[in-house]
């Protein structure tokens, strides 16, 4: 019986949360479920998300605030009609393939787009109309050539994987032009947390390399497998030496200019992967723009994020300014304080009492420039019940009777009862005890009954 027990120990939170969310549907997750029934659960909000993109519109639009599953206002009715209708066109003349999609008539706006729209200025022919017939279109580089050019221009492989984790903080600026304080963790290869101190709390992007949350005061939001592929691009920390690997086959263009600077555009592809587009200046070689793309099954939601402000720190270049977009809202992060990795002890874990030494690539290490690392022992309280139940790592592990534990390396203690927990602790110094309390306190979520 133990036996099986310690053998579920080993398995990852983010395998199980997969599995869940494969076989959970959106009919049994959510009410009044009627032209998405079928679709994975986790798919429902981001195809909600693609409505709104596509007609340029917020929840409120089709939904009853509070009363999402409420039939009250006559768009969600519509819209069931228009996602068959869709889903009838594509399957009827182009051979299921979603070919037409909501974005196609609405581009934006509330009504379809039925007429041509006269635009205020003369529209630029594009480089291949400019050319008279039978002129050679112009010769351009290829891929492999352009994605060296952009790992030679942020310091080579060799500087890259001298960084291994990173710190930055700065200011986030949103929602109308507003200020918040905004610090992002990265540790290599592809781990990444970033904490925007709001007036009610703070809320938290994490993605431990497997698996990514989103969290807010108050709630909780696991990504999907779509979130968990863009979160992973966006955490790479070695994205320029490790893009070639990503996808199967790459395609140059000419990119056009992006704050004056004339690009080329690579897009990676991969067989039944949404594409990746990316746009380096043609003159320094520097990834100016990044476009990724999530699917859902009405359509693909984009996302783009453009860099600037290039500086060098620690032998590699690194933008110290990016501004991610969607349909609908953006954000543009400006980096004040940038922290790379100074090196460093291996961090100590403790299990059950005994202290051990965690094997090179295990540890969680969370960069300080100018004082020396000290592992700390971090205490968790949470309000269960409407009491406030508190647990303090002192050698001794308490048994725990259930547990739900989201983690740096998201692997929980322990999935069945009565089996002694198992805590890791993470790096930090003085000067950001506070704040990697907060952070590691909203990623480990940890919930429990003493048994």
């Amino acid at each position: 019986m133990n036996a099986n027990r310690l053998k579920w120990c080993g398995i990852s939170l983010s395998f199980l949360l997969a599995i869940a969310g494969a076989w959970a549907l959106a009919e049994e997750e959510y009410k009044n479920i009627q032209a998405l029934k079928g679709i994975p659960a986790e798919q429902v909000i981001p195809s909600m998300q693609f409505i709104a993109g596509s007609l340029g519109v917020e929840c409120e639009y089709c939904h009853v605030a509070h009363a999402n599953e409420k039939d009250d206002k006559k768009p969600k009715v519509t819209a069931r009609k228009m996602i068959n209708m869709m889903t009838a066109i594509n399957r009827e003349n182009f051979d299921g393939h979603r070919e037409v999609t909501c974005y196609s008539c609405h581009r934006g706006s509330k009504d379809p787009v039925g007429t041509p729209i006269i635009t205020d200025e003369e529209p630029q022919p594009t480089a291949d109309e400019g050319k008279k017939p039978g002129e050679a279109k112009a010769a351009l580089p290829a891929a492999d050539q352009l994605l060296d050019k952009y790992l030679a221009a942020v310091g080579g492989s060799q500087a890259l994987q001298k960084v291994t984790s990173r710190v930055q903080k700065g200011t986030l600026t949103a929602f109308g032009d507003k200020h918040f304080p905004v610090e992002v963790y990265s540790k290599a290869p592809d781990k990444r947390v970033s904490v925007m101190h709001i007036q009610n709390g703070d809320s938290i992007t994490a993605f431990d390399g497997k698996q990514g949350w989103l969290s807010v005061p108050g709630r909780v939001h696991m990504m999907s497998a779509a979130e968990n592929d863009a979160a992973r691009i966006d955490a790479d920390l070695y994205f320029a030496a490790r893009v070639k690997t990503l996808y199967q086959r790459f395609s140059v263009d000419v990119g056009g200019k992006i704050d004056g600077r004339d690009t080329y555009l690579v897009v990676g592809r991969t067989e039944g992967r949404p594409p990746l587009r990316l746009y380096l200046d043609k003159e320094s070689g520097l990834l100016l723009r990044l476009i990724r793309y999530a699917e859902t099954p009405l359509g693909r939601n984009p996302t783009q994020i453009d860099y600037a402000d290039y500086r060098e720190a620690s032998g590699v270049k690194a933008p110290f300014r990016w501004t991610l977009a969607r349909p609908g809202n953006r954000f543009t992060i400006q980096v004040e304080e940038p922290i790379h990795d100074p090196g460093g002890r291996v961090a100590t874990k403790r299990s059950c009492g005994r202290r051990q030494v965690c094997r090179s690539g295990s540890s969680s290490r969370i960069s300080n420039s100018s004082k020396t690392f000290s592992s700390i022992v971090l205490g968790f309280s949470r309000t269960l019940a409407g009491k406030t139940s508190s647990f303090q790592q002192t050698g001794q592990c308490p048994r725990i009777r259930r547990a739900t534990v989201v983690s740096w390396e998201l692997s929980p203690p322990c999935l069945t009862p009565h089996l002694p927990c198992r805590q890791y602790l993470a790096w930090t110094s003085e000067s950001h005890r506070e704040t990697a309390q907060r952070v590691l306190l909203a990623m480990w979520k940890l919930k429990w009954n003493r048994g």
